[in-house]
C-alpha cells in the first residue's frame, strides 16, 4: 500500500513537473514574442519619426520659399514705387523751374518795357521846352514838363532801387518784382501806359 501511494504521488509529481516546465516555457516564448514586438515597434516608431521631421523639414521649407518670394515681390514693388516718384518729382521740379524762369523773364521784360517808356517820355517832354519863355501857356506846359520829368527821374530811381534790393531766390525775386511793379504803376499810372500796350 505504501508503495502504491508512493508511486502514485511520484507519477503526480512528474505531471505537474512537466506542466510547469510547459507553462515556463510558454512563458519564456510569449516573453521574447512581446519583446521581439516591442523591439519591432521601437524601430518602426523611429523610422516613423524619421520621415515625419523629413516631411515638415520640406513643409517647412516651401513655406519660407513662398514667403521669401513674397517679401521679393513686396520689395520689387516698392522700388518700382520709388522709382516712379523719383521721375514725378523731377518731372514737377523741371516744371517749376521752368516757370520760374518764364516768370522772370516775363518781369525783366516788363521792366525793359517801363524803362524805354520812361526814355520815351522823357524824350517827348524835351523837345517842347524851347518855347517856354514866349508864351504863359507854354511857360505852364514847361513847367509841368519839368515836373514830369521829375517823376519820370523819380521812377527810374525807384525801379534801379527795386532791382537792387531784389533778394536772390527765384521764388521771393519773382514775389518780389511782381508786387514792386505793381507799387510802381500805382505810383506812375498818369506816366506810363496801359499793362496792355
Amino acid at each position: 500500500m505504501d508503495a502504491f501511494k508512493e508511486g502514485f504521488i511520484t507519477k503526480n509529481a512528474r505531471e505537474l513537473e512537466q506542466h510547469l516546465s510547459a507553462a515556463a516555457g510558454n512563458f519564456a516564448t510569449w516573453a521574447i514574442e512581446v519583446q521581439s514586438s516591442l523591439a519591432a515597434i521601437r524601430h518602426n516608431t523611429r523610422g516613423l519619426l524619421w520621415w515625419t521631421s523629413i516631411a515638415a523639414a520640406v513643409i517647412i521649407s516651401l513655406f519660407l520659399m513662398k514667403a521669401l518670394n513674397s517679401l521679393r515681390r513686396v520689395l520689387d514693388e516698392i522700388n518700382q514705387h520709388q522709382v516712379n516718384f523719383r521721375q514725378l518729382w523731377e518731372a514737377d521740379r523741371a516744371y517749376e523751374d521752368q516757370l520760374r524762369n518764364e516768370e522772370q523773364h516775363r518781369k525783366a521784360a516788363e521792366l525793359d518795357r517801363l524803362l524805354r517808356a520812361i526814355t520815351a517820355a522823357t524824350a517827348g517832354r524835351g523837345h517842347g521846352a524851347g518855347t517856354a519863355a514866349d508864351d504863359p501857356a507854354a511857360a505852364a506846359a514847361a513847367a509841368a514838363a519839368d515836373d514830369t520829368d521829375a517823376r519820370l527821374q523819380q521812377m527810374d530811381e525807384d525801379i534801379q532801387r527795386l532791382e537792387a534790393d531784389a533778394p536772390a531766390d527765384p521764388e521771393e525775386y519773382r514775389q518780389w518784382m511782381q508786387q514792386g511793379t505793381a507799387e510802381i504803376r500805382a505810383r506812375y499810372a498818369d506816366l506810363l501806359p496801359p499793362p496792355g500796350e
